[in-house]
């Protein structure tokens, strides 16, 4: 019976030492990002590697959102070209998955269609995303679907 007591006691000091530590908390940082240096329109060169590189080791927009999408978590996109900058598509870019794009806050970033591609920039299947600080001109169907 005395060591019946003495397993129960122990028990419950445990559970009471236990209780006083601090509870484990998941610890979220900022969404991983993407820097634009190049106003060129390339593929990435490697989708879901985790950089946005295209043939030349740049980062292209186009690339940026590939590989966002290709990892399949949401990604900051931002730019790091000077102002004014004007980015000419070839083709449609690919729909907005898993990225936010901010643009300079002198909105000196221009997206260009060329009167030639259908849509600049469609929204996919993320709830919530945020596209601000770019002119977005001359597609032959809209600018933003």
């Amino acid at each position: 019976m005395r060591n019946t007591a003495k397993f129960f006691l122990v028990c419950f000091v445990l559970i009471f030492v236990l209780s006083l530590l601090p509870a484990q908390r998941e610890v979220r940082g900022a969404p991983p990002s993407f820097t634009v240096n190049s106003a060129q329109d390339n593929d990435d060169a490697n989708p879901g590697n985790g950089f946005c590189e295209d043939e030349f080791q740049k980062c292209t927009l186009r690339a940026a959102i590939e590989e966002s999408n290709s990892l399949g978590i949401k990604h900051l996109i931002y730019f790091s070209l000077p102002s004014p900058t004007t980015i000419f598509l070839d083709s449609e870019l690919p729909d907005l998955n898993y990225a936010d794009i901010f643009g300079p806050n002198d909105r000196g970033i221009t997206i260009d269609g060329q009167d030639e591609v259908g849509i600049g920039i469609t929204f996919g299947a993320v709830a919530s995303t945020t596209v601000s600080n770019l002119r977005i001109q001359r597609f032959t169907f809209a600018a933003i679907y």
